[in-house]
Order: C-alpha cells, then structure tokens, then sequence
C-alpha cells in the first residue's frame, strides 16, 4: 500500500506522511491502519462485526477513549436565551456550535479595539457554555486574561493580531480542554511557550510572526509530541 509506505519512511524522506513539520500518527493509529489494510480497506463493515485479536481490540479500546470528544465528555445546561440576547446588545457575537450541543462560539463586533476584564465580565453568565472564544485583533489587557482564565471549557482560542506577550500566557496555563491556540502576530517568544506545556489537551498551534525561535518549537515538541505546530515562513530560526 502506497499509504503505509509513505508512513513508514524516515521523518527525513521528502516523501513520508505526514510531512516534517505536521503532527506525526502514533505507532498504535499506524498498526491500526496496517490492520486495516489487511482486512481487504472494508468501508462499510462495523467493528462489532469483525473478528478482533486481543491486540487489536485494545488498540480500538485506546482510541476510542483518547479520541472522545470534549462536548462528550463535559455536561453543562444549555444557556438561557435571555442571557444571550442581552449580552448581543453589548457587542457579543453569541452561536451555538451545534444544535446538539449547549457550547457557545464568541467573538466581539463592538467599535472599540480594547477588551477589558470588565468587559470579560459581561460574559460570565455563560463562563459554562463557552468554548469557542475570538478575541482577534482586540488590544486585549492583561487583566482581561485574569479574568478568563476563569473560563473552564475554553477548547479553542484565537488571540492572533493581538499585543500579548509571554505573561500574558502564564494565564491561561491552567486550561485543562484547549485543543486549539492561534497566536499569529503576536509578541510571544520562547519564554512563553513553557507556559504551555502543561496544556497536554492542545493539538494546534499558530505562531506565524512571533518571536519563537526553532529551539523553542524543538522544545516544545519534546514536551508535547502530538501537538500540530503551524510557524509558517516567518518563524527565526
């Protein structure tokens, strides 16, 4: 199979999946895709269907309980309507995620640049809904992030364009479901990023124009293998 040749080449073939740079499959998703490839590529039979060895059957054991996804695993009531609509009147972009789920997305459309933690504030009524947050392009303060670091179920954060720093980071290093953290354009360097290792949950990272450097990718990588580090062209090496 051309698709598990390309896997198993060295990292240093220009033609191994996925390419330097990209978040590498584990040894376990390769055997499970060498398995399925032996059994003849089946696209429609189920699991339970399926002869499973002992090895096998842990592999999909493992899997399916590493790959559970946060909205199935935290249970929060959905949010009164009441509540949303007032905070819109204030600037707040407020949508569901999923009709499925009571997960909230927020993004500001008010005027002014600046995000306060009084603003932050504002939102507290549905710190337990929100998971998806952009404060994109905002001068975001430092005290701002304080006061969100009191958000519980953040999965995905875009500070990209902002002027945050490395301290300003040190605030959100207790995030126990951040999966995605987009710092584009932003003054982070090095000393940052080990404010991040203990995130284990993150699995996608921009630092496109920071001050990062390749030792501090290489840092980071050690310290989170299965993180997927996005650092574009820009990044100094």
């Amino acid at each position: 199979s051309e698709l598990y040749t390309r896997l198993i080449l060295s990292e240093r073939d220009d033609k191994r999946m996925p390419p330097r740079g990209r978040r590498q499959l584990t040894s376990d998703q390769i055997r499970l895709i060498s398995w399925w490839i032996d059994l003849g590529v089946p696209k429609d039979d189920l699991i339970a269907d399926i002869e499973l060895t002992d090895e096998i059957h842990e592999l999909l054991f493992k899997l399916t309980v590493d790959g559970q996804h946060f909205f199935d695993r935290v249970t929060v009531p959905f949010a009164d309507q009441s509540v949303i609509d007032e905070l819109r009147i204030y600037g707040f972009q407020i949508t569901r995620i999923s009709e499925d789920y009571p997960f909230l997305n927020v993004r500001t459309t008010r005027a002014k640049n600046s995000l306060t933690a009084e603003d932050l504030d504002l939102l507290k009524p549905l710190m337990g809904q929100i998971t998806w947050l952009d404060l994109s392009g905002l001068e975001v303060t430092d005290d701002a992030l304080v006061t969100l670091s009191e958000f519980p179920h953040i999965t995905r954060l875009k500070l990209q364009n902002t002027d945050i720093g490395d301290e300003t980071l040190a605030h959100i290093r207790d995030f126990q479901h951040l999966e995605y953290l987009n710092l584009y354009a932003t003054e982070v360097t090095d000393a940052g990023l080990s404010h991040i290792y203990s995130i284990t949950s993150l699995r996608s990272l921009y630092l496109w124009q920071t001050h990062v450097t390749g030792e501090g990718v290489g840092l980071l990588r050690v310290e989170n293998p299965r993180l997927d580090i996005n650092i574009g062209a820009f990044v100094e090496v």
